[in-house]
Order: C-alpha cells, then sequence, then structure tokens
C-alpha cells in the first residue's frame, strides 16, 4: 500500500512537471510570434517613411509624376517586397493633392502605416 502512494505522487508529480513545461511553452511560442509581428511592423514603417520621404522631395522638385507615375485615383501601388506593382497591392500610397501642399498616406490591409503633409514653397523673385 505504501509503494502504491509513492507510484502515485511520482506520477502526478510528473503531470504537474509535463503541464508546467507545455503552459512554458505555450508563452514562448506566443512571445516568438508577437516579436514577428513588430518586427514586420517595424519594417513596414522604415519603408513607407523612406517613400514618402522621397516623394516629398520629387513633390518639391517639380517632377512627381515623372518620377511616381501615380494612376487616376492619385494612387501607387506595391508588393510585399515594396516594389512598384500596377494593381492589386499589399500597400498603397495615397496622394491628396492641395493648393502648395500634398498629404502622403501610406498603409496596407490593416490600416494607415505613415502619413505625412508637403508643403511646397513658391519663391517669389522682386523685380
Amino acid at each position: 500500500m505504501n509503494s502504491h502512494n509513492k507510484s502515485s505522487l511520482v506520477l502526478m508529480e510528473m503531470i504537474i512537471a509535463i503541464l508546467f513545461f507545455s503552459l512554458s511553452a505555450g508563452v514562448c511560442v506566443q512571445l516568438f510570434l508577437r516579436s514577428r509581428q513588430i518586427d514586420q511592423d517595424s519594417t513596414d514603417l522604415i519603408h513607407a517613411t523612406d517613400l514618402s520621404r522621397n516623394i516629398a522631395e520629387v513633390y518639391k522638385n517639380g517632377t512627381l509624376k515623372s518620377h511616381y507615375p501615380y494612376d487616376s485615383s492619385n494612387n501607387l501601388y506595391y508588393d510585399r517586397s515594396w516594389n512598384r506593382t500596377v494593381k492589386s497591392s499589399v500597400y498603397t500610397v495615397h496622394l491628396t493633392f492641395k493648393t502648395n501642399s500634398m498629404d502622403i498616406k501610406v498603409s496596407d490591409h490593416d490600416g494607415s502605416i505613415y502619413s505625412l503633409k508637403v508643403t511646397k514653397y513658391h519663391q517669389q523673385t522682386r523685380k
């Protein structure tokens, strides 16, 4: 009877240890998945800010349409690797033109990634 109680305790201890390790493994997997998502989000933000800055500089130089030919809806499309595409994209850059300014909004299927307002000043010459 005494050996039966000892074997039950050992079995119970093993079950608790296995439960603890499986819970720990579950937490570690969730941490790895979350870190992958954070890495992807930061990579998208870096690409979106670089692209917006480039578009803003070209806009200020007055050669936007020749460097970044946007469609009739004022959109530019990019695939997962941030290469230009014609349609069906992962990332969309929407340009909103105003008098002497432009808004740049970079978004993906989940929503907005980055936005930038660009103002273009025209230098006036004195006569």
